[in-house]
């Protein structure tokens, strides 16, 4: 069992590697493995080393070894701080020589390079091992697909055949949203976890649980990185449900953007969760069940939603009901919308057009 962080995550300010080490522990991996840009800068302060080490020196106390890669912001370092951390004892720094786990699974690692052509001869030179084992390859690279082919270094396919040992898994780093692509014909697939840093992304940030099988199989589990306290979690939304109308002509722009910004956030993320109560609660309610909590009541009710089936299956019903379909036939208004927009009739015959203003939120730094 391995736990794959993310990239992005921050050592010295609060951005996942304290959580990280807590879901690691609390599970009891055998392994964590990081892909990269484990610091925000290229060079760190030696706060943010020190700060990386001592939480480190928690996976090394519980017996969990952790490995790990350079991203492009350590390569630019005169000496990357990974080399530092390796040097502390807290993490190994892979390479072309494989660690092997338990005897089932080859750890191999290649740090980020600008180059195509070097990533290539990077792949050609990691040394092929003997034996059956489930062979992951940590790359701090676009790779296409899941990465866009035109950002990418390599195809992932043409990745595969230029290594020299089987790959089963390329753990890639360097996007924020996770990604996975799955070869059709053989087990293979290149995986992006996404960002542990939870101001890079707008949803929640998680490490990823791998679970190897066999030499061929493996299942990844999403793990939250961030998790709060029920008790604090129910005051927190008691407040949110009772806010006071507020003054805003008082209010300065610049908080008036930051309110706006975290209550579009905040939106998004209260309905993530509700889901997930949601999802909860539909497992341990019986139909029809009835629950009553200390604020809320709930009920276990069974919706029905009707979709049509195919519109040749509707047409033949329909007929052999006694019933004209041209009776029950509308206007289709994205049929319009086409033939609007290619030009085939006016736009201003067929739509009232009203305009409205849209405030997005663009980015969001906490």
């Amino acid at each position: 069992m391995i736990a794959l962080d993310a990239d992005d995550t921050t050592a010295g300010q609060a951005g996942g590697l304290p959580e990280i080490v807590d879901r690691a522990i609390a599970r009891d991996v055998d392994a964590v493995l990081h892909t990269g840009n484990l610091f925000r800068r290229p060079t760190p302060t030696d706060a943010d080393v020190s700060f990386a080490i001592d939480t480190l020196e928690r996976l090394v106390e519980h017996s969990i070894d952790c490995y790990a890669i350079s991203g492009r912001r350590e390569v630019r370092s005169d000496q990357s701080p990974i080399t530092s951390l390796n040097d502390a004892g807290v993490i190994d720094h892979l390479g072309s020589k494989p660690v092997i786990l338990d005897g089932t699974v080859a750890l191999y690692g290649i740090d980020y390079t600008e180059e195509p052509d070097v990533f290539a001869e990077q792949l050609e030179n990691l040394t092929e091992e003997r034996g059956m084992t489930y062979t992951i390859v940590a790359a701090h690279q676009h790779i296409w697909p899941p990465a866009k082919k035109d950002e990418s270094v390599i195809g992932a396919l043409e990745a595969a055949d230029t290594a020299a040992p089987f790959i089963s898994e390329i753990a890639a780093g360097g996007r924020t949203s996770p990604a996975t692509w799955e070869a059709d014909r053989y087990s293979y697939r290149v995986t992006y976890t996404g960002s542990s840093n939870p101001a890079a992304i707008d949803d929640d940030p998680v490490a990823s649980l791998v679970t190897v099988d066999d030499h061929e199989t493996a299942t990844r589990t999403p793990v939250p990185i961030f998790t709060t306290e029920p008790d604090s979690e129910l005051e927190l939304l008691k407040s949110v449900c009772k806010q006071e109308p507020v003054e805003y002509d008082d209010l300065d722009t610049e908080t008036l953007v930051d309110l706006y910004g975290l209550s579009s956030k905040a939106k998004s993320s209260i309905e993530s969760r509700r889901r997930e109560l949601r999802d909860e609660l539909t497992d341990r309610l019986a139909d029809g069940e009835q629950k009553q909590g200390q604020y809320a009541t709930v009920r276990n009710v069974v919706q029905t939603r009707r979709n049509l089936r195919d519109e040749d299956e509707v047409v033949r019903a329909l007929e052999d009901a006694g019933i004209d379909p041209n009776e029950v036939v509308e206007i289709s208004s994205k049929a319009v919308r086409k033939l609007a927009d290619n030009g085939d009739v006016a736009g201003d015959r067929v739509f009232d057009e009203q305009e409205r203003v849209v405030i997005q939120r663009s980015d969001l730094s906490l």
